[in-house]
């Protein structure tokens, strides 16, 4: 199914990963207990997390009583920060399609879909993790 907006499957495991471990904080949270949680594979949540350790929004911690904690408060960490530490930062140009010369006189998108990615940016760094936390919930399938 095509989605308007898509969210990568890296954004997608980085946040729900951390919002796996802010509400079991402040108790350390490992790969293998959050991978089951979420469904998804180790070896990719263990890439996601070591580039949020790397940006300080997690902090780690090795042997039998490690795992991960967040550095950071929930009321801190907003969906763009994570979305731009895990695919890059966004910019936003005037053309949706990156060209600097346009085969047009007048832009027929008429810079509505500037103003739309900037409103969606704005929201997008908006919306925090503490936001989430209210609809956490573990489902046993």
């Amino acid at each position: 199914m095509t989605q308007l907006i898509n969210i990568s499957e890296a954004v997608s495991i980085a946040y729900h990963g951390i919002a796996v471990i802010a509400d079991n904080a402040p108790q350390r949270m490992n790969i293998s207990t959050i991978s089951d949680i979420l469904k998804v594979s180790q070896p990719h949540l263990a890439k996601v997390f070591q580039i949020l350790t790397k940006h300080g929004v997690l902090d780690s911690s090795r042997g039998p009583k490690g795992g991960f904690i967040l550095r950071l408060d929930p009321k801190d960490i907003t969906f763009l920060m994570i979305y731009e530490i895990i695919e890059a930062k966004i910019t936003i140009s005037e053309c949706p399609l990156g060209r600097n010369n346009c085969p047009f006189r007048n832009c027929i998108f008429d810079k509505k879909l500037t103003h739309l990615s900037r409103k969606i940016y704005k929201t997008f760094g908006e919306i925090t993790l503490s936001e989430f936390l209210k609809d956490v919930d573990y489902r046993e399938d």
